[in-house]
């Protein structure tokens, strides 16, 4: 696995803070049970994620808005076999986007 995180953060007037982060992931193949059944596996795969706030220069509120899964890639996260030659596949969470607003109460 490969995995990286470069943020650039810089003052801007009024005493407040932006930000802006991108977060890579590369995972090569890797079999999801004990025989390395081929169609339990899970392929390689970038995962990309990004993020970009304001905050106030104390830490007291920011107010981020971010992506997951940028490139809405499927891979599969878990996988089983019953058995007798089938099983189930569980795949990760699609494409998403947000905003987190945070405040700290007292010093």
């Amino acid at each position: 696995m490969i995995a990286f995180c470069p943020s650039y953060e810089r003052a801007i007037s009024g005493g407040l803070i932006a930000m802006v982060q991108v977060d890579g992931r590369y995972a090569d193949k890797t079999f999801k049970d004990t025989n390395n059944t081929g169609y339990l596996a899970a392929d390689s795969y970038w995962l990309w994620n990004a993020q970009a706030s304001i905050a106030a220069a104390d830490g007291r509120w920011e107010v981020a808005f971010w992506g997951k899964n940028l490139d809405d890639e499927q891979y599969l996260v878990q996988a089983a076999n019953n058995g007798i030659g089938m099983g189930w596949r569980m795949y990760n969470m699609p494409r998403t986007y947000g905003a987190t607003l945070s405040y700290r109460l007292g010093d």
